[in-house]
């Protein structure tokens, strides 16, 4: 057996935000991105936690906002 048969990822995610958006009744970004008004690349960043919801400033990004405000 070689050492390339396999492939093993680990990827960390949001799942706080994959909760929220699932008790929400939202299943893809994509229905969620319409009801919420937030691109879907933008909620893409924020469950794959390559974008913070905060500024380097400390301040929260329009974007988290508006999502925080649809999910309550």
């Amino acid at each position: 057996m070689s050492d390339k048969e396999f492939r093993v990822e680990v990827r960390v995610k949001n799942n706080l935000l994959y909760k929220a958006m699932e008790r929400a009744g939202f299943y893809t970004v994509s229905a969620f991105s319409d009801a919420c008004g937030v691109q879907q690349t933008t909620i893409g960043e924020y469950l794959n936690m390559k974008k913070a919801p905060m500024t380097s400033a400390g301040e929260w990004r329009a974007s988290a906002m508006k999502i925080a405000d649809y999910l309550q």
